[in-house]
C-alpha cells in the first residue's frame, strides 16, 4: 500500500514537473513571439506595408507591401530534413532580369566550389565579389545590372542574405528568423532592387541614348536584357549616323550561357570592294567566325604593337587599318568589321558610358573616311 502510494506520488511529482516544463517553454515562445511580432511590426511601418498572422502564436508571421510599385511578401518558413532549420523569405515579384542570376554568401567550401567553376562571374566590385558566390548564365548583363544602383543595394546588404533573381523577380533568404526591423528592411530593399533588374537596364540604355542626342525605340520593344530584339538607338555622333544595339550569342548549350556585346554600326554611303576585320586576339565562337566570314578569300596578320590581327583580301586596306591601331587600345573593341557595305565595332559587354561608345563611333568615323579615299580602291 506504501509502495502504491509512494509510486502514485512520484507520478504526479513527475507530471507536475512536466506542465512546468511545457508551461515555462510555452511562456518563453510566446514571449519570444511577441517581441517578434514587435520587430516585425515595426519593419512593415518603414516599408509602407502590414503585418498579418493566422492561425494563433504558432502561426507563420507575414509582411505584405508595396515597395517601389512591386509587391513584396516576408515570412519565415522551416527547412525540413536533419536540423530542421528556421529561415527567413522575402519575393518581389516583377520583370526581373531574363537572365538566371544567384548570389549566394561564402562559406567554408567556397574556395573549393570556386575552383570546381562554381564561380561563373566577378563583377569588380570587391565587396560582392569577395562577399558572394555568383552564377550566372550571362556574365556580361550581369556586370552591367550590378554596375547600377543594384550593385549599391547589394553592397548594403545584410551579411547573411543570399539572392536568387530572374525574369519572375527576385528572391531574398536568410538562415535564421530576422528579428532585426533594419536588417530585415536592407534585405528587402536589395530584393526589391533585384526585381528591378530589367527596368534599371532599360533606364540605363535610355540615359546612353540622350547622353549621345540619340533616340532610342520603345522600351517596351525590348532593351539589352530582352529575349527579343534589343532597342535600338539612332544617333549621329562624330558626324556619322550609327545604330546601336546588343549582340547576345549562346556560348554554353549545356549550362544555358550567354554573353550579351554591344554592337555599333554605321553604312558607307557608297559601297567598296575592300573587305576586311579587326579582331581581338584570344576572342573564341561567333566574333571568331564573324571575323573570318568578312574576309572571306582573305589573309590574317597581327597589327603591329597591339593584340589584335586583321583580315583582309588586300593588302591595300591591311596597311590604312594598322595606321589606325593606335586607336583601339582606347576603344577596346572586340571586333572591326567592314563588309564593304556597313562597318561593324562590337564592345565588349554591355556599355552604357558615352565616351566608351564616342570613342568606337569617332573609330567608325576615321574609317569611313578611309574607304572614301584611294587606299580603298
Amino acid at each position: 500500500m506504501e509502495v502504491q502510494i509512494a509510486l502514485g506520488l512520484v507520478g504526479v511529482v513527475t507530471a507536475a514537473i512536466g506542465l512546468l516544463v511545457v508551461w515555462m517553454l510555452l511562456k518563453s515562445h510566446l514571449a519570444h513571439r511577441l517581441d517578434l511580432q514587435v520587430r516585425w511590426t515595426q519593419a512593415a511601418d518603414s516599408l509602407g506595408g502590414r503585418l498579418t498572422s493566422k492561425g494563433g502564436p504558432f502561426s507563420t508571421l507575414r509582411i505584405e507591401a508595396f515597395v517601389r510599385d512591386i509587391p513584396v511578401v516576408v515570412d519565415h518558413y522551416t527547412r525540413g530534413g536533419k536540423g530542421q532549420q528556421q529561415r527567413t523569405r522575402i519575393g518581389a515579384r516583377a520583370p526581373g532580369p531574363v537572365f538566371e542570376l544567384s548570389l549566394s554568401r561564402e562559406h567554408a567550401m567556397s574556395g573549393l566550389t570556386k575552383a570546381l567553376g562554381s564561380q561563373d562571374v566577378e563583377v569588380g566590385i570587391r565587396t560582392i565579389d569577395e562577399g558572394f558566390v555568383i552564377k550566372t548564365s550571362d556574365e556580361d548583363l550581369c556586370r552591367a545590372l550590378f554596375q547600377t544602383e543594384v550593385g549599391q543595394a547589394l553592397q548594403q546588404a545584410p551579411g547573411t542574405y543570399s539572392f536568387v533573381a530572374g525574369d519572375w523577380g527576385a528572391r531574398g533568404e536568410c538562415d535564421l528568423i530576422e528579428d532585426n526591423p533594419a536588417t530585415l528592411t536592407s534585405g528587402v530593399h536589395a530584393t526589391v532592387a533585384l526585381a528591378h533588374g530589367d527596368r534599371v537596364l532599360r533606364e540605363r540604355w535610355k540615359q546612353l541614348a540622350d547622353g549621345l542626342e540619340g533616340t532610342t525605340t520603345d522600351a517596351s520593344v525590348g532593351c539589352p536584357l530582352s529575349d527579343g530584339p534589343s532597342a535600338t538607338i539612332s544617333a549621329q555622333v562624330s558626324g556619322v549616323s550609327v545604330v546601336i544595339d546588343t549582340l547576345r550569342i549562346e556560348v554554353g548549350r549545356i549550362r544555358n550561357r550567354t554573353r550579351t556585346f554591344t554592337r555599333i554600326r554605321a553604312q558607307h554611303q557608297t559601297s567598296h570592294a575592300h573587305p576586311f576585320a579587326v579582331l581581338k586576339e584570344g576572342i573564341p565562337g561567333v566574333l571568331r567566325r564573324m571575323f573570318d566570314e568578312v574576309a572571306v578569300n582573305g589573309t590574317s596578320r597581327n597589327l603591329e604593337g597591339s593584340d589584335y590581327a586583321v583580315r583582309a583580301e588586300s593588302s591595300e586596306v591591311t596597311e590604312p587599318v594598322g595606321e589606325l591601331s593606335s586607336l583601339l587600345p582606347s576603344t577596346h573593341p572586340h571586333l572591326v568589321a567592314d563588309d564593304g557595305t556597313d562597318i561593324t565595332v562590337v564592345l565588349d559587354g554591355v556599355v552604357f558610358d558615352t565616351a566608351t561608345v564616342s570613342s568606337a563611333c569617332s573609330l567608325i568615323a576615321k574609317l569611313l573616311a578611309r574607304s572614301r579615299s584611294t587606299a580603298y580602291r
